[in-house]
């Protein structure tokens, strides 16, 4: 963890971050478009003290992961070249990496579950 925490202070430094509300799981699939207003759900991992921008961060890996079919490196990867603020994507993917490893997401068998390969 300590060698993860380095490689976060050398990425980003001594950055200034907005800290805000955040939806926890913004996803294609926790949403729903109905023509005049967008519908969300499953607001269980709500949050206050969340960077601001984590959920757009969220959004693109999920839609990278399931609607583009890119394997877990390669949406990191592209989340962290196409993030307006690229210390908000490198902190959320280690919230991720951190929550799917207390969630035995490996042991789940999720594709994305181990953070080694991402």
């Amino acid at each position: 963890m300590a060698a993860t925490q380095d490689r976060i202070d050398t990425t980003i430094g001594k950055q200034v971050i907005g800290f805000g509300v955040g939806h926890g799981d913004f996803s294609p699939w926790n949403m729903w478009f109905t023509g005049h207003r967008l519908l969300i759900w499953d607001w269980e991992r709500l949050g206050s003290d969340v960077p601001v921008g984590s959920d757009l961060v969220h959004y693109k890996l999920q839609d990278a992961l399931t609607r583009q079919g890119r394997s877990p490196r390669v949406a990191a990867d592209s989340v962290l070249a196409s993030a307006p603020d690229r210390a908000v994507a490198v902190l959320h993917l280690f919230a991720l990496a951190v929550r799917y490893a207390k969630d035995d997401q490996i042991g789940a068998g999720a594709a994305i579950g181990d953070a080694n390969d991402w």
